[in-house]
């Protein structure tokens, strides 16, 4: 079987405590997720991960790690997106380790999987260029806005139609702009399903859940608070939120959370709002919320429109008149209709589709596409490994 090399992240360290930050949370599960199928996983990311992997390569060590970073304090997790820039030193230190150790492991017709994209494109660069190039090279789950592999896991078709668009828009003249690739694939997020304890019975607040900002429409939120003052709303994230919650007195706020805890806030809401201003390239927290009981409120568009089924499993809502509407009629659906409808996101289950992509990218040393072996998935070898 194929070994995968999974880069972590240089700005977070690869454990729970993190795993609100989205990227930290895929890449824990990835490596349990992928072992179940079959695969030997190792992983390349700061010491003091906990990952799941068959090794664990440590990039930076504990002191680099708590010098760029801060000391380790599982009583206050938090996010490092002021760190988040490639071309920083943090960034540079890294990937120059990450090459070192990648070429002193990798062999011919193993898969580089990348998390975090193009952050991770100077790691490629240096003595072991040559060895990287006879590896696969795949970006297992885009969140993000640039792509650099041939071979690209999208984390839903509305991103991937995004990026085909914007490849489009930048260049209309040319119609080869708009053409997807048959190594191109979307494959929905994946979740450890006993990490979900789901709540039946309606619970007694609206939830937030994620960045505290605009973007992720908390505008609208302090709107639906002024619409419904009886309503308590609680806001949980990293961000200041006193913005928001000086503008309505049944808005409070919960401190980033992390684990059971994050079940527990989903499980006790009435609803989840989720009311991101921008396209979502997935929107986790949504599934999360489901895997609880909880229905989704979300916006229209992105994500949303493959992971929330309006009437069933939540609503889509456009105006203020929309939200509050969904709002009430949210406290009739079937929170175990919910639950069932998300249980095809467990990771075990995910694994045949990454199975399968890792097929077809490593067919490309043979046949390629013209390949008449019919991709296996190992759904059944997962359920087996699982159980």
């Amino acid at each position: 079987m194929t070994t995968l090399h999974l880069l972590g992240l240089p700005h977070t360290v690869t454990r729970p405590e993190y795993s609100h930050c989205a990227f930290t949370g895929k890449i824990m599960r990835f490596s349990p997720m992928m072992r179940s199928a079959g695969y030997t996983v190792i992983h390349y990311g700061n010491a003091g991960a906990v990952s799941g992997a068959n090794e664990q390569v440590d990039v930076l060590s504990q002191e680099e790690t708590e010098y760029y970073l801060g000391k380790h304090d599982p009583a206050a997790p938090a996010f490092y997106e002021d760190r988040v820039n490639t071309s920083s030193r943090l960034y540079q230190i890294f990937n120059s380790s990450l090459h070192r150790r990648l070429g002193a492991r990798v062999e011919p017709g193993d898969v580089l999987c990348y998390p975090f994209g193009n952050a991770h494109a100077d790691a490629l660069v240096g003595p072991c260029e040559e060895k990287l190039k006879q590896v696969h090279h795949v970006e297992i789950g885009v969140g993000y806005e640039e792509t650099f592999c041939s071979h690209v896991v999208f984390d839903s078709y509305a991103w991937m139609h995004w990026h085909l668009g914007k490849k489009f828009q930048s260049s209309p003249a040319n119609d080869r702009q708009r053409n997807g690739s048959d190594y191109n694939w979307v494959i929905r997020n994946y979740f450890d399903l006993e990490e979900w304890t789901p709540e039946y019975q309606t619970g007694k607040y609206l939830a937030y859940l994620g960045r505290i900002c605009d973007a992720k429409g908390l505008r609208v939120i302090v709107e639906i608070a002024k619409a419904l003052p009886d309503t308590e709303i609680v806001i949980c994230g990293q961000g200041d939120p006193k913005t928001y919650t000086s503008q309505a007195d049944n808005i409070t706020y919960k401190a980033p959370i992390w684990g059971k805890a994050r079940s527990e806030f989903l499980a006790g809401a009435s609803a989840l709002l989720t009311p991101t201003r921008y396209v979502e390239p997935f929107g986790l927290v949504a599934v999360e919320a489901m895997l609880s009981g909880t229905p989704v409120l979300a916006s229209p568009y992105g994500g949303f429109t493959e992971t929330v089924r309006p009437g069933v499993t939540g609503y889509l809502c456009h105006t203020l008149g929309d939200w509050l509407v969904a709002i009430e009629s949210a406290k009739a659906l079937d929170r175990r209709v919910i639950r069932r409808e998300v249980e095809s996101y467990d990771m075990y289950k995910v694994a045949s589709e990454y199975h399968k992509v890792f097929q077809q990218v490593t067919d490309l040393g043979h046949r390629g596409w013209f390949t008449r072996r019919k991709t296996t998935t190992h759904a059944s070898q997962s359920e087996e490994q699982r159980a």
